[in-house]
């Protein structure tokens, strides 16, 4: 599969239905990668460490999930809308979960500071090189495989010895679904595709230094939530509490409750960096469903 934006006007005419135009579905594509776009950019959103930063997450999900889903279910065949949905479904569970449950939520936020210090501190470069490669145009799956195993070697062991190893359970599930789409595609290419680019050299991780921020960082205060910081497009996000419940997704899904198919014993692996590896999915499903 590629990855190319110079290919989508080719792509949507396989994508399309009798229901919608040409022009209208680049429209609603141009419109969703948008809403991506700023997003990837801010630490808050990648890395929430608060019940304020997960709850402006949340709203920010359920806003381009909305246009995610309206444009597969316009632009698509059944085929192809049944496709993307596997290929996005088990990160949107977790996402999920941890949303509408507060029992997943406090789980997650007791590795949530020391995940998000490790990540951005030392591997920031590597976690953004992952991002770029999957919202840049012209990268290939191959890329953004590449970009994905650096970090990945990057944060592994400095995770486990500093967050414990719980983190780096919920590290590797995290980024579950990303690694079987890079598995898949390793195994459809030449040995001679399968080369990464020289890696740059990790640095050590015992001790910290004064980051380069990757991603833009945004102080929030605990005061009373106001919609305005988290427009996209100069739309309001819909807020509710405390049980948040997404307005729609991409393929049906029961509302996470105690009694949810994730057990109490498994609810480590709930992970704010689902978020984030979801998005790069999202992208490269939506340049190349097929």
């Amino acid at each position: 599969m590629k990855l190319y934006v110079g290919i989508i006007s080719t792509l949507l005419l396989t994508l399309m239905t009798p229901v919608e135009s040409k022009e209208v579905c680049e429209k609603k594509l141009h419109n969703c990668t948008g809403m991506m776009q700023p997003v990837l950019n801010e630490v808050r959103y990648m890395f929430p460490v608060s019940q304020l930063e997960i709850e402006g997450m949340c709203k920010v999900w359920s806003h381009i999930m909305d246009c995610v889903r309206k444009y597969v279910m316009d632009c698509s065949s059944e085929e192809q809308r049944t496709k993307f949905n596997e290929a996005v479904s088990n990160s949107i569970d977790s996402v999920h979960a941890i949303c509408s449950s507060e029992r997943y939520r406090r789980d997650y936020l007791e590795y949530a500071s020391c995940f998000r210090k490790v990540s951005m501190e030392n591997c920031g470069h590597h976690f953004k090189k992952m991002v770029d490669s999957a919202y840049n145009p012209h990268s290939l799956e191959i890329h953004i495989c590449c970009a994905y195993r650096q970090y990945e070697k990057c944060v592994s062991d400095p995770i486990q010895r500093l967050c414990g190893p719980q983190a780096l359970h919920i590290l590797d599930d995290s980024m579950s679904s990303l690694k079987s789409r890079c598995e898949a595609v390793t195994k459809s290419l030449k040995p001679t595709d399968k080369i990464c680019p020289a890696e740059i050299a990790v640095q050590d991780t015992q001790e910290y230094h004064q980051p380069r921020p990757a991603l833009r960082h945004v102080e929030q205060t605990p005061s009373p939530l106001s919609t305005s910081g988290y427009l996209l497009n100069s739309r309001p996000i819909p807020y509710t509490t405390p049980a948040w419940t997404p307005r729609t997704v991409i393929y049906p899904l029961p509302v996470t409750r105690h009694s949810s198919r994730i057990s109490r014993n498994n609810s480590w692996k709930i992970h704010g960096s689902f978020y984030s590896t979801l998005t790069s999915v999202i992208i490269s499903c939506i340049f190349a469903v097929i």
